[in-house]
Order: C-alpha cells, then sequence, then structure tokens
C-alpha cells in the first residue's frame, strides 16, 4: 500500500446537532470470507474489526479488493471485507465511513441472508458506492432508501497488486424524515445588475443534498430559477426552505468596472525571464518566447474568448471571458529549475482565490488567496514544476477577468561589475546598412547586450558570453558618412566603455537583370516583363506600408514596418506549367520573407514558405520551387499573392516578383495540320489559316510557305490569309521553309457575297442586306454595324425591315461613344429571312466616314444584345446593358433576391432598383471595389464578386426591409463586417408578430416581448420579458400595445450574412415541441405551426416567411397560445391565493372559469391572456 494515502472522512458537522440512531453500534463485525493475517503491519483482530462502528475509531482494518490484479498476495494480506449482523431487517437511511485509499473504491450491499464461508454473497442488493478514495473531493455521505438485517463492505478492483483501503469507521444510519440543516452557494460573490448562474446545494441531517422540494429565494436580488441579479452592493441574503425549515446563506454584491489603469511594470531583469505573456518582455497574445502558445491543452479550454485589450498609453493586456488562461508548450519551452518563481497580475471582478497549474494534472495547483476584486493583485508562486507542460492560471468562481506580466523568473544577482568589450569593429558596409562584429564577456551573465547609437538611434542585439557574433544596422540613410557608438551591457545594466566606429553606406542600386525568357514568364512585378494582372494592395490589417522607388529605369517596392502584405489580383494566373517563383529581396536588417501563391481551390490553398537565408544590405535573387508549397496548381489559378514572415519593425526593397519555367528544348517539327475556323469565305472575305505540328503547338508563318491551287477562286498570303475571289472551290497548301516535303493542305469552298450596301440618289436611304437573328422575344430583332470610321449624322434616323407585303414600323438605333459602332432594334411581325433587306432612313446630310459598300454588314454570329436569364432567385444579366434596358431586366428579374451583372458588360452609367426590396446587385471587382464595369451601377444593396468572395461594396450597409412581400433568399455569403446589415419590421398597431432577426434589437416601449417557455401537443405558453433586448437569430413574438405602428430597426451589424439555410430548432417544454426562427422563407407541409389570429395555426403550402417563428411536434387544427403576462397585481375577491395555484382558469375577480376561451385570466398565480 502506498505511503502517502489521502484521509477521507464522511463523518458531517450536522451530526452534531441531528443524531440520527447508529444502527451499527455494538453489532458484530465478521471477516468476508474469513479472517486473514495481515503480515506486514500485524494482523486484523476481531477486536479491531468491532470499532469500526464506533464513531472517532483510530485503529485501522486494512482491506483488499476481490479480484485484484494479484489476487493469491492480496489474500495473505488483509481480509477482502466485511460484514455487520444488525440482528434483524432494518430500514438504513445512510452510510457513512472515515477511510485511507489508494486507487480503490468499495460496493455496499444488503441481504437478508448471512454471506457464505467463502465470501460469497445471496439476494444481495447493491446500495451505495465509494469511488476511488483518491480523488481530491467526496460526497461524504451516501443516501440509502434499501432494508436488510445483513450489510457487506467490498472493496472493488484496484489498479495495483498491493493497494487498497484502511477502514476506521463505518456506520449505518436509520431511516429517517429529511431535516434541512445546511446550504452552500457558488458564487460567493457576484457583480451587481449582472445576470449569474448560481449553484444552490441544500443538505440534510445526513449530509444528503436534498433534490426535490427545496425553494430558494434572495433579498437584496432578484431570482428567477438559479439565475441571480444583484441590486445593490452589499450582503446578498440566499434562503433556502424545506419542509418549513429554512436555512439562509450570505453572499456578496459587488460593483466592480474594467480596469482603466496600467498595472505596475515588474522590475525582474530580461535575462532572467521567460514570458508566457507580457509587453514589458516582448511577449504578446500570438507570440512565442520561445514556444509557448496561447490556448488548447489540459485541462478542457477554461475561456470562451480571449483578445489583447488597451487600457491606458497604448499598453495591451488580455482581457479572458472565462475562469482561467491557459498557454501550453513542450518541455517547459527552457523553463528549468533555476526558474524558481511564477509571476502573474491579474485584475478579478468577483473572485478571491487563484490557481496555478504547471503540467495537466488538474488536481497538482499552487493556491493564493485573499485577491480583492476591482484592482490589480500582483501573484507570485513558486515553481514546482520544473519543466511545465502548461502555463494556467485558473480564477475560482469568476467568468470574466484581466491578465499581464504572466512570467518565469530567476532570483536576481547582484553584480555591480561591468562587461569587457573585446570586439567592436565594422566587417562590411552594404546599402543602407552597416554590418558589424562584436564580442564581449562578463564575469557572471550568460548573455551580453549590445548597444550601437548613430548618433541619433539605439540598435540592440544580443549574444553569448564570450562569443563572437555578426550584427546588420539597416535602415540607414544611402550613401551617408557615420560614426557608430557601441557599448556591451550585462544582466544587471552594467555596462562597458564606449567605442566608436566609422562606416560609409553604399547607394541603392537596381535589382538584378532578369534572364529567363519572356515567353517562360508569368510576371506580377518586373520592368522586364509584361504583368499578366493588375493588382491592389489587400487591405488585410497589415503594418506594412508601401512606396514605389525608381532607380534609373527601374521600378522597385520599398516596404516600411514590414509584417506582411497582400497582392490581389484583378486576373487569376493559371500557374499549372510554371515551376518556380521569383522574388528579389533587399533587406535592411536581419530578417525572414516568406512567400505564397494564394490559390481558388485545394488544400491547403496557401503555404507561406521562407525564401531562404538574406544577406542584409545587398540585393538577394530567391527562386523557390512551386512544387515547394503543396498547392494544387493544376485545378486551381492563383488569385492572390502573399509576402510575410516580418515582424512589423523591418524595412525591405522588393522588385522582379514572376512565376517561370525552365526553356523548354525547340521541337523538331516533322509533320504538319492546316486549320481554319470554317470551310468556306465568301467573295472578297478573308480566311486566317493556323498551321499547327505533331504536338498541336502553333508553327509561326515565318516559317512556312502558302500556295492556293486555284488563284482565280482564292488567294493566299505569306501569313495564311485566305482571300475569296470568284465561287468555286480551291485546295491551300502549307509547306516548312526548311523541308518543302513536310507539308499539309485544307480544301475551302467560296461562296457569294451578300449584298453588303446600297445608296439612294438622294443618299438617305441605305439598303443592308444579311443575317437577322432573335434578340429579347419572337418579333424582335437586332443589327449590330461595325466601321473603322467614325459614323455621324444618325441620330433620329428611322430603321425598318421589309419582306414581302408585311408592313414594318419604326425602331431605333444607338451609336458608340466612339461612333464606330451602330446597334440597330428592329421590329417586324414575322421573322426576316437571312436576305430580307433591312432600308434605313436618315433626315438630313450623314457622314459614314471613308467607307464603302462592303464596310458595312451584318453581324453573321453570336447574340450582342442584353438577356436575361431567371434561375430559382437569381437573375444573370449577360450581354450589352444600356440605361434604356434597365426597365426590362427590372421587368424580367422579377421579385429574385439576386440580380447578377458580373457578367455583363455596362456600356453607361444605371442606376438598378429591384422590384425585390431586399434583393442584392451583384457586379464584379475586387475586394470591395468595383471594377470599372461594375463602377457604372449604382444599387442600394451593392455587392462585389471577385470569383469566389461577396462582399458589400465600400460604403454600402446591406439594408433588409420586411414588407411581407419582399424576401431575401440568398444562396450564398455576403461579407458585411466592414459597413455592416440592418434589418428593419413594421408591426402594425394592436398586431401580434413573430420575430427572429439576423441582427440584435432594443425594441421600443409599448411593444411587448414573449418568448416560448413550456409548450404541451395543443399549446405553447409564452412568458413576457422584463427586458426589451432582443439578441441575433433569438425567437420572439411581438405585441404592439400602443394605437400606431411601430418601426422595429436592429442595430448595424458587422457581420457575414449567412441565409443560406435555417438554423437548428430548441426544444421547449417536454412534449416534443421544437421551436425554428428562419433566416429565409420555407415551404410547409402541415406539420409547421405559426402565429396567425393570435393562435398556432398549422401551414400547408403557403409559405413560412423570413425572420419569423414557428413550431413543429403540435397537433389539431391549431394550438392554443398562452400569453403569461407575469405575476398577478390588483385582484379582488379572493381571500386565499392558494386558490388560485391550483392549475385551473380564474377571471380578475377571483371566480372560475370552467371553459375559457379569449381574454386575461389567472393560472398559477399569474396572469395570462389566451388569444
Amino acid at each position: 500500500m502506498r505511503k502517502t494515502l489521502l484521509l477521507l472522512s464522511f463523518l458531517l458537522t450536522s451530526l452534531m446537532t441531528f443524531a440520527a440512531t447508529n444502527l451499527t453500534s455494538g453489532k458484530t463485525v465478521y471477516p468476508l470470507g474469513g479472517l486473514k493475517a495481515f503480515l506486514p503491519e500485524g494482523s486484523v483482530t476481531t477486536e479491531n474489526l468491532q470499532k469500526i462502528t464506533v464513531d472517532d475509531n483510530t485503529s485501522n482494518v486494512f482491506l483488499f479488493p476481490e479480484n485484484g490484479d494479484n489476487l493469491e498476495y492480496n489474500k495473505t494480506l488483509g481480509i477482502q471485507g466485511f460484514y455487520i449482523d444488525l440482528g434483524e431487517a432494518k430500514s438504513i437511511g445512510a452510510i457513512q465511513s472515515t477511510w485511507e485509499g489508494a486507487d480503490c473504491g468499495a460496493n455496499i450491499y444488503v441481504t437478508n441472508t448471512a454471506p457464505a464461508a467463502d465470501g460469497s454473497l445471496t439476494g444481495e442488493t447493491l446500495i451505495a458506492t465509494f469511488t476511488n478514495a483518491q480523488e481530491s473531493k467526496k460526497d461524504a455521505a451516501v443516501a440509502v432508501t434499501n432494508s436488510g438485517r445483513y450489510i457487506v463492505f467490498v472493496p472493488t478492483e484496484a489498479t495495483n497488486y498491493a493497494w487498497g483501503v484502511k477502514i476506521r469507521t463505518f456506520v449505518a444510519l436509520e431511516k429517517e424524515a429529511s431535516v434541512l440543516t445546511s446550504l452552500d452557494v457558488t458564487p460567493t460573490m457576484v457583480k451587481v445588475g449582472e445576470a449569474t448562474a448560481m449553484t444552490f446545494t441544500a443538505k440534510d441531517q445526513l449530509g444528503v443534498t436534498l433534490t426535490e422540494g427545496v425553494t430558494y429565494t434572495a433579498t437584496n436580488a432578484t431570482l428567477v430559477g438559479t439565475t441571480l441579479t444583484a441590486t445593490a452592493v452589499g450582503d446578498v441574503k440566499i434562503t433556502a426552505t424545506y419542509n418549513a425549515v429554512s436555512v439562509d446563506k450570505i453572499i456578496q454584491a459587488i460593483d466592480v468596472s474594467a480596469p482603466t489603469t496600467n498595472p505596475t511594470e515588474p522590475t525582474d531583469l530580461a535575462a532572467n525571464v521567460i514570458a508566457v505573456y507580457s509587453a514589458k518582455y516582448g511577449k504578446g497574445i500570438n507570440e512565442s518566447n520561445p514556444t509557448w502558445g496561447v490556448g488548447g491543452g489540459a485541462p478542457n479550454p477554461l475561456y470562451n474568448s480571449i483578445e489583447e485589450v488597451e487600457i491606458a498609453d497604448a499598453h495591451k493586456v488580455v482581457h479572458v471571458n472565462g475562469t482561467g488562461f491557459n498557454s501550453r508548450t513542450a518541455g517547459g519551452a527552457g523553463v528549468t529549475s533555476d526558474y524558481t518563481q511564477i509571476h502573474v497580475a491579474v485584475y478579478p471582478f468577483t473572485a478571491t482565490e487563484a490557481k496555478f497549474f504547471g503540467d495537466n494534472a488538474y488536481g497538482k495547483a499552487i493556491s493564493k488567496t485573499g485577491l480583492v476584486p476591482g484592482q490589480w493583485n500582483y501573484l507570485v508562486f513558486d515553481n514546482t514544476s520544473n519543466q511545465p507542460n502548461y502555463a494556467l492560471i485558473e480564477l475560482v468562481g469568476e467568468s470574466e477577468f484581466y491578465l499581464d506580466h504572466f512570467y518565469f523568473a530567476k532570483p536576481a544577482v547582484d553584480d555591480d561589475e561591468a562587461p569587457v568589450l573585446n570586439t567592436a569593429a565594422v566587417k562590411s558596409a552594404g546599402i543602407g546598412s552597416v554590418t558589424f562584429t562584436l564580442k564581449a564577456t562578463d564575469n557572471i551573465s550568460e548573455k551580453v547586450t549590445y548597444v550601437i547609437n548613430d548618433g541619433t538611434k539605439d540598435y540592440t542585439t544580443k549574444g553569448d558570453n564570450g562569443v563572437e557574433i555578426t550584427y546588420t544596422v539597416g535602415g540607414l540613410d544611402f550613401n551617408k558618412a557615420y560614426t557608430f557608438s557601441i557599448i556591451a551591457k550585462d544582466d544587471n545594466e552594467n555596462a562597458s566603455d564606449a567605442q566608436n566606429v566609422n562606416a560609409t553606406t553604399l547607394a541603392l542600386t537596381a535589382a538584378p537583370a532578369p534572364s529567363q525568357d519572356a515567353d517562360d514568364v508569368i510576371s506580377l512585378y518586373s520592368n522586364a516583363y509584361t504583368a499578366a494582372s493588375t493588382y491592389t494592395y489587400g487591405n488585410w490589417g497589415q503594418s506594412t506600408t508601401v512606396e514605389a522607388e525608381t532607380v534609373g529605369e527601374d521600378n522597385i517596392l520599398k516596404l516600411s514596418n514590414f509584417n506582411y502584405l497582400g497582392f490581389e489580383l484583378a486576373t487569376q494566373l493559371d500557374l499549372k506549367d510554371m515551376e518556380y517563383v521569383h522574388i528579389d529581396v533587399l533587406p535592411m536588417q536581419d530578417m525572414t520573407v516568406g512567400i505564397t501563391p494564394i490559390m481558388t481551390g485545394g488544400t491547403p490553398t496557401e503555404k507561406p514558405t521562407s525564401v531562404g537565408e538574406l544577406t542584409p544590405g545587398e540585393w538577394n535573387s530567391k527562386d523557390i520551387k512551386l512544387s515547394e508549397f503543396g498547392l494544387d496548381f493544376a485545378n486551381s489559378k492563383a488569385f492572390q499573392l502573399k509576402l510575410d514572415k516580418g515582424t512589423g519593425k523591418e524595412i525591405v526593397y522588393v522588385d522582379n516578383i514572376y512565376f517561370w519555367k525552365e526553356a523548354s528544348a525547340p521541337v523538331v517539327v516533322t509533320a504538319i495540320t492546316v486549320e481554319a475556323a470554317k470551310k468556306e469565305v465568301a467573295v472578297g472575305k478573308t480566311l486566317q489559316l493556323t498551321v499547327k505540328d505533331q504536338t498541336e503547338a502553333v508553327v509561326a508563318a515565318s516559317e512556312l510557305d502558302f500556295t492556293s491551287g486555284t488563284p482565280a477562286v482564292a488567294t493566299v498570303d505569306a501569313d495564311g490569309k485566305v482571300t475569296g475571289v470568284a465561287e468555286g472551290n480551291v485546295r491551300i497548301t502549307a509547306s516548312l521553309k526548311s523541308d518543302a516535303t513536310i507539308k499539309n493542305t485544307i480544301d475551302l469552298t467560296v461562296v457569294a457575297a451578300p449584298v453588303g450596301l446600297e445608296l439612294t440618289a438622294d443618299g438617305h436611304t441605305i439598303l443592308v442586306q444579311g443575317i437577322h437573328y432573335l434578340d429579347r422575344s419572337e418579333n424582335n430583332w437586332k443589327l449590330v454595324i461595325t466601321s473603322d470610321d467614325d459614323m455621324n449624322g444618325l441620330g433620329g434616323s428611322y430603321w425598318g425591315l421589309s419582306g414581302g407585303n408585311e408592313a414594318m414600323n419604326g425602331s431605333n438605333c444607338t451609336v458608340s461613344d466612339d461612333k464606330k459602332m451602330i446597334t440597330v432594334l428592329a421590329t417586324s411581325t414575322t421573322k426576316p429571312t437571312i436576305y430580307t433587306p433591312l432600308y434605313v432612313m436618315i433626315p438630313g446630310e450623314v457622314n459614314f466616314g471613308n467607307i464603302g459598300a462592303d464596310d458595312i454588314t451584318w453581324v453573321e454570329e453570336g447574340e450582342e444584345t442584353v438577356n436575361v436569364i431567371v434561375t430559382g432567385d437569381v437573375a444573370t444579366v449577360t450581354g450589352p446593358v444600356t440605361a434604356t434596358d434597365v426597365a426590362t431586366i427590372v421587368t424580367d428579374a422579377g421579385a429574385v433576391a439576386t440580380i447578377d451583372f458580373s457578367g455583363a458588360t455596362i456600356t453607361e452609367a444605371i442606376t438598378i432598383t429591384p422590384a425585390n426590396k431586399n434583393a442584392v446587385v451583384v457586379v464584379g471587382g475586387t475586394g470591395r471595389t468595383p471594377d470599372a464595369n461594375g463602377a457604372k451601377v449604382t444599387a442600394s444593396n451593392l455587392v462585389v464578386f471577385d470569383g469566389i468572395y461577396r462582399r458589400a461594396a465600400d460604403g454600402v450597409v446591406i439594408n433588409l426591409v420586411d414588407d411581407n412581400d419582399s424576401q431575401p433568399a440568398y444562396d450564398f455569403v455576403i461579407d458585411a463586417q466592414q459597413d455592416g446589415i440592418t434589418y428593419t419590421r413594421t408591426v402594425a398597431a394592436g398586431a401580434w408578430a413573430s420575430f427572429n432577426a439576423p441582427a440584435s434589437v432594443t425594441v421600443p416601449d409599448g411593444v411587448d416581448v414573449y418568448k416560448a417557455t413550456d409548450a404541451a401537443a395543443d399549446e405553447v405558453t409564452f412568458t413576457k420579458q422584463a427586458s426589451q433586448a432582443v439578441g441575433a437569430n433569438d425567437p420572439v413574438i411581438l405585441h404592439n400595445t400602443t394605437g400606431a405602428d411601430v418601426v422595429i430597426t436592429t442595430e448595424t451589424a458587422k457581420i457575414d450574412l449567412n441565409l443560406t439555410a435555417n438554423g437548428a430548432g430548441t426544444t421547449i417544454g417536454t412534449a416534443g415541441v421544437t421551436q425554428f426562427g428562419t433566416s429565409r422563407a420555407i415551404d410547409t407541409d402541415g406539420t409547421q405551426y405559426a402565429l396567425k389570429d393570435g393562435n398556432l395555426h398549422p401551414f400547408n403550402g403557403a409559405k413560412i416567411g423570413a425572420f419569423r417563428v414557428y413550431f413543429t411536434g403540435l397537433s389539431g387544427a391549431s394550438a392554443r397560445a398562452i400569453f403569461d403576462d407575469g405575476d398577478v397585481t390588483g385582484i379582488k375577491g379572493i381571500k386565499n391565493m392558494d386558490e388560485l395555484m391550483n392549475g385551473k382558469f380564474y377571471n380578475l375577480q377571483g371566480q372560475e372559469v370552467k371553459n375559457p376561451t379569449k381574454g386575461i385570466f389567472i393560472v398559477n398565480g399569474k396572469k395570462v391572456i389566451l388569444k
């Protein structure tokens, strides 16, 4: 058995007042299975066994499990249990015991048959269980409801063959009526005005917890269930009452606000500290020193959230919402046995005790008491974990606190001897930088601090005692002479004599010129190549600032305060054929730079990777293999690029950012094919040929000879362009100049040219003949005419189709801004044929530019008109859009929730007002900025789509207006975290309305707020709330008690607006009724009940709108809605209030109502409204 055992006393102080009959006193105690000698510590005697039924017995009886890991050895050590003969069957009320244990518990049985000689039991009933005796806390009393003559104690299986228990006292108490004796309350300190979840534990005279029939009240506070809200500072008395017996407990209500002053800065030397969190020692919440990391670990997370907040003078501390702050590392993160202290500053709201845990054994804690809420408390713990895996501070019973200066420390050592600065020399001068060689020795300190001053600023670094180091000072002026003063300091701030050295920095130079061929490069930033995409710098919260500088003819980027920088690309980059990413880096100091493309898909989508070792003060050309990133370049594209790994303090120049591949060996052409877009060409028209080699690569025309087999039908020029001459067939041959035997042919047909343009004698009527095609409806046709010259004087012209005997009516035409394109909408009662002529009557002089008949033709293929395609709740707009198209687009879109212009061409500024007030209008762009196309669109709910994310445009608040007709139904998430969203709902005068807003709101006075609190199969009870505050996605019922309509508008919530699906429901009561709040309209099938005419009715087929409330699990043609308005007030004629607490319905005069319908009634002492 372990030498260090845990003493567990199951005797309660309440027994001193309420004496219960000890059934075991004076009764015979028998060893179970016979008495065995206990070899190591004497023997178990019959006399000792009898003593265990006497209170405060100090002798020991050693017991071991009946089924331990080494049963036979156990049997030689002690007994396998015992039993007590009560003489006759007795009703047992409780069992109490005092014992020492070692990883072993016990089972207690009762039986009316004496155990057999071998210890076996007959007819036994398990009545109690004592679990592992090594637990830190244990319920001292075990309630029992059985009766019997024999009580049997059997140890349970131990985890080690020699472990068991030592029994001192074992008492069975006779069952009697419970009397409330004690009350425990946690927490014992609460904040005024804050709802606090309480734990009440009431116990009887046997120490048994009373779980039913106990009522609780509070003074100086409101108590709803177990939620207590203190109303004033001072004592709060909690009273428990059970069977007319009351017990009080006093707790404290305090008024504590967040700290407004910073904690006192610690004085421990940085060299003697390993910080978990402290700005003093350079450790922020997301940094490591060396590997401490916030969060995770055991015990399970003790906080809901942590954040850094500024108190005074920009000083940051940690704000914890929870009971503790947990930081985890591996192997102690360098904390050795000489770090004998743990320091922390905490600002509690209610807690008076703090615990430190150094590992994941929750029971191993160091405690400090006497904390004062509402002020900074400075705690110092002894470090008993030499290499802790955790640094965990828990404030007992706390739910919110502030923390700072959390660190391990060595004791200070007296030292007044300064280090000796052995070496202080310039190693090299670079571009805006100087590199030094430094060495110093000290009598005590393991590390030496070097301070270099350039005349205006200090630069600090550290090195090992007596070890030479190099250090680069960057960010200096270019091409400037400096005198530097250098000193060395030890851990106790003793400083050496200063030494001066001189150096002149180099001038800023251009980055090395790239050598890759442009055909093998996809460039982002470089003077040597054309950029594959424009970009903007993403607003990602970076500290980096960007300046463009020019050195000679080279443009470079200067990044100051560099931590990271994102390039958001206007065009996604296909990198599947690339092999490397290149960047030239000029750091001004020792630093690390990382780079990663960010992809549209795959896992992961990004992987920041170091560019490698960098030499300060000179250009470093770096190429990183794309294979090292582990990204899906084959199936996705890069839409962003990120530079990172800075600390926010460095200066670095970058240039020549591009992707490249190794140049491939030239292909030897062994075969060619000749292709064209079509196999015919009109007389006077041209057709371009394309020649490819055996690898499907295009062969340049400069490497080919082209010939026509019949020049009278068609000719071909040196570039492979075929021109039709006369109707007929022709064969065109292409051959390699380098080897005429490698050749191929293509056969073409030359067809008659359509009539192009005919001018009448007066020059005002034009006949155009060609192909017509369908636009938006059966009778609407469109023609597009283009010219290389300006076309003037066409305003107010009349266009018409003519065919057969059909009468024609007028239409319109528009001219592009550059006057090089005419768009004609021509109307006909019949579909034009391919050769239907179109006449143009123009009132006035016309200038078509310097063109002839062949320069104005019909568009022969492809639809060039605006088109609106409605799919579900989305209307997609394609083609060119003008202001005249807006009305048609809005009509065609109807009540959809989204109108998408991201694929359309906007030719002029337009304003869109959708029929659905909640509809969003989507345009293309980057981040929250529309592209040049989308910038022409004005709409109230404007959203920018970059191909992946949809974000509310800059300055746009998404406004959701609920008028029962316009419903939002976006099948995508809208990022509205910058400017936010609002929701507006009008509740008519006297109306009831269900309400489930996407953002929190304070409902105006005069509108009552109800929440569902109970339900049966045919009714739901709603309880009036004391507060007008309603949270986001919090289903409630509203009643407008005013005589006017009330407009309710939520706060502006900066969130991701996600209305793609409705959330999970909440169970109400115990009858299987579930409440749901909608965020988008739902279809119904008769199982959904919603508020209508004051009651809950099933909906079958009709939609239940967005931001509403409904229930499932109800039955019948309708379910009753009961609205509980709170406690009864002003009721007359009732002599006995108990009459109103029986579940029956009474009117306000106290008369019972047998069949209540509508009105105000009293039920169980509360006023309710039946609708």
